[in-house]
């Protein structure tokens, strides 16, 4: 777009019709009639089958083809498929797609003789449907998961209720492994007592403990491992034994621990101006006088 085109647009006035910047009302038409009094929403030789924007003389019906004032809608034809109802076919067009069986003495793809209404398989009939808990077969039938043979104490159909056994102490088939009085009652994990064993010291047994409970825990960072094992995270040395603050490789300057002393840069400190310290060397005369022109 140019730009004698830009400003003509930017002085036109808006369409009072069609509330368009592109054109002025007596520049507008009408795309059917093309007459300049009314939009084409409005236009009385729009189609009065359909409503839609073209002309009554060009409404056609994909079904049966007819074309005119004559003409209706493709789910009012007479002709449309009178199976599954579907106005984009006719009746003799329409076709199972399971077994392929094609015209009047077709049907729907879900009643179709080939397909299991219980479990919707393709591969076998509904009288020829077998729950392979119970053998139950045919119409009264059922799927495996809503069999009255499942196991009523953990809800699982791989078993009956007289096949169910704890994991854990494989004695008593009344109760879940969540549920078993020998399961581990010094952490959450799905083990009997005797199993637990400490990540840390590795005690194992009841009388073991938890993590968080281990006397051998590491007495820097309070951490989940052995003290020998700990790791500095201002050098990144296995067993040192400081704390990030008061590692020896630490900024005597900044107070860092990601960089040493020599490896300081030299930026001035944002109260006093120096080079020698940072901002950080005023926390404790922050603290005790607030007033900056005191530190000066």
């Amino acid at each position: 777009m140019t730009l004698t085109e830009k400003k003509k647009r930017a002085t036109m006035t808006c369409c009072t019709i069609c509330t368009s910047f592109l054109h002025t009302t007596t520049e507008h038409k009408c795309l059917l009639c093309g007459d300049h009094s009314h939009e084409i929403f409005y236009c009385p030789k729009r189609c009065r089958i359909c409503h839609d924007s073209h002309l009554t003389a060009n409404h056609i019906c994909y079904i049966c083809k007819v074309k005119g004032p004559g003409s209706h809608l493709q789910k009012e034809c007479p002709t449309r498929c009178g199976v599954c109802f579907s106005p984009e076919h006719k009746t003799e067009e329409h076709s199972c797609l399971v077994c392929g069986k094609k015209g009047e003495d077709s049907h729907l793809n879900g009643r179709c003789f080939r397909t299991c209404l219980i479990c919707h398989s393709e591969n076998h009939g509904t009288n020829n449907h077998q729950c392979m808990r119970c053998y139950a077969k045919g119409e009264n039938s059922h799927l495996e998961k809503y069999c009255y043979l499942r196991c009523q104490i953990c809800d699982k159909s791989i078993h009956i209720t007289e096949q169910h056994f704890c994991r854990l102490c494989f004695k008593s088939n009344k109760h879940r492994m969540e549920d078993c009085p020998e399961r581990c009652k010094l952490c959450t994990g799905l083990h009997s007592a005797y199993m637990h064993s400490c990540k840390i010291c590795g005690q194992k047994g009841e009388d073991s403990h938890h993590m968080s409970d281990c006397p051998n825990k590491c007495r820097i960072c309070q951490g989940n491992h052995i003290t020998s094992k700990h790791v500095s995270e201002c050098c990144f040395r296995t067993g040192a034994l400081h704390s990030p603050d008061k590692c020896p490789n630490l900024c005597d300057i900044c107070g860092a621990f990601y960089h040493g002393t020599k490896f300081h840069k030299k930026r001035s400190c944002k109260i006093c101006g120096t080079f020698s310290h940072n901002t950080r060397y005023h926390l404790k005369e922050f603290t005790l006088s607030p007033n900056l022109s005191q530190l000066n």
